[in-house]
């Protein structure tokens, strides 16, 4: 028997063969094409998604495989990319595959014991910084230049919301709290 191969009846297993190397393109084509034969016509990964996937596998940009859709998979990206797939098919949501999301611009940590930041929350941090600016242009007016804003996030989760708030309104100072030591 040669090593790394369980010969049963002169065929190699299935489960034993490691997935071959494919080009950037047919990994993406794949990728975005229906996930299973009882697809819901919500079941396809975007093409936005799917580069993110790829590019988190490869530890390339998007724009560096889509620049070079020729370029072969090794091995073990290919195995990274099955076993994602298997995943997704299994109903785990992309970010915590990926174990980070985008969220206003900032790269968060998220995992299963967080919620995945979603783009209304984005609306919600819009706006809030848009009270806070107002409410900071008065207070600056009115109180000594040692006085600042607060506000709390409890029930931070991944802190999405209380980091982009702090950094995109460098005079409010924010507390963020959760229960999960996650």
């Amino acid at each position: 028997m040669k090593r790394g191969r369980r010969e049963t009846d002169g065929r190699q297993r299935a489960d034993d063969r490691r997935p071959a190397a494919r080009s950037v393109a047919a990994a993406l084509a794949q990728l975005t094409a229906s996930r299973s034969p009882l697809a819901t016509l919500d079941s396809r990964l975007s093409t936005l998604d799917a580069q993110t996937l790829l590019a988190h596998i490869t530890g390339r940009n998007r724009a560096w495989l889509l620049a070079h859709p020729e370029a072969e998979l090794t091995p073990a990206q290919a195995q990274a990319l099955e076993a994602a797939r298997t995943r997704l098919q299994n109903g785990e949501p992309l970010p915590y595959i990926l174990g980070h999301w985008e969220f206003f611009g900032l790269d968060f940590l998220v995992t299963p014991d967080t919620l995945i930041p979603r783009p209304e929350t984005e609306l919600l941090v819009e706006e809030a910084i848009k009270v806070v600016s107002r409410e900071s242009s008065v207070v600056s007016k009115s109180l000594p230049a040692t006085r600042y804003l607060l506000t709390a996030d409890i029930g931070t989760g991944s802190g999405c919301i209380a980091v982009s708030l702090a950094v995109h309104v460098p005079e409010l100072q924010v507390v963020a709290s959760d229960i999960s030591a996650a």
